[in-house]
């Protein structure tokens, strides 16, 4: 009787042994699959990442020269309908693209140099220079724009205040009316021997509240009739 029963036990038992292997190879292919997605995985999102940012740095290189491209057009256009007398604009740096990123990141240069907090900056919108707004200069022609600058900044001195009025002059236009400003001392503690004036580079004295109108070379566009 003993036979019988062993040679009853060897199917069940080959049959475990045929389903262990059945199920190990495939979980042993899930597992190398595991290991090798989780040591692809941050590979491949490195990559893209790489890839995804030098897209964006060529698109803003395209960007960028398609602008010069149409500033040198522009200026052609411009040369060739004034000839002379666009030229001397050139030559006396009044011919600027208008570029308000640019234009603020100049600007917060010099804040950052100087300390100068508080800080803001607004525009108005870019508008055709009017014979009113032109105060004592002598023009009278719709050739220029003027865009209306508001600044508020806390300054330490009064020098401080003429270097960003420099650098308006450098960065932004050579060509600049100050409409107002006015500087006013913070309130202060009162000041004892004990509590002497101490530099504080956080927090300047003054606050200077400006508005400066920003001129800029600019010319209508062209009539039908004046087209090549």
């Amino acid at each position: 009787m003993t036979p019988s029963r062993s040679s009853h036990a060897l199917p069940g038992h080959f049959h475990r042994v045929f389903v262990r292997k059945m199920l190990w190879l495939p979980g042993l292919f899930l597992i190398g699959a595991a290991v090798l997605l989780s040591i692809a995985w941050p590979l491949a999102t490195s990559w893209l990442a790489e890839t995804r940012q030098a897209v964006q740095a060529q698109e803003r290189q395209l960007a960028q020269t398609l602008s010069s491209v149409r500033f040198l057009q522009e200026q052609r256009r411009l040369f060739e309908r004034y000839g002379p007398a666009y030229q001397s604009l050139l030559q006396q740096g009044l011919v600027h693209r208008q570029d308000r990123v640019r234009w603020t990141d100049r600007l917060l240069q010099q804040q950052a140099q100087k300390h100068l907090s508080p800080f803001v900056i607004q525009y108005e919108p870019r508008q055709p220079l009017s014979e009113s707004m032109a105060g004592p200069l002598p023009w009278k022609e719709q050739v220029f724009s003027v865009t209306r600058l508001h600044l508020e900044a806390g300054v330490h001195t009064e020098s401080d205040l003429k270097s960003v009025m420099d650098q308006v002059a450098r960065e932004l236009t050579p060509l600049f009316l100050t409409e107002r400003c006015d500087i006013s001392q913070r309130v202060a503690p009162v000041l004892t021997p004990e509590r002497p004036v101490a530099y504080q580079p956080n927090r300047p004295g003054l606050i200077a509240q400006c508005t400066l109108l920003l001129f800029e070379a600019d010319v209508p566009p062209l009539k039908p009739e004046q087209m090549p």
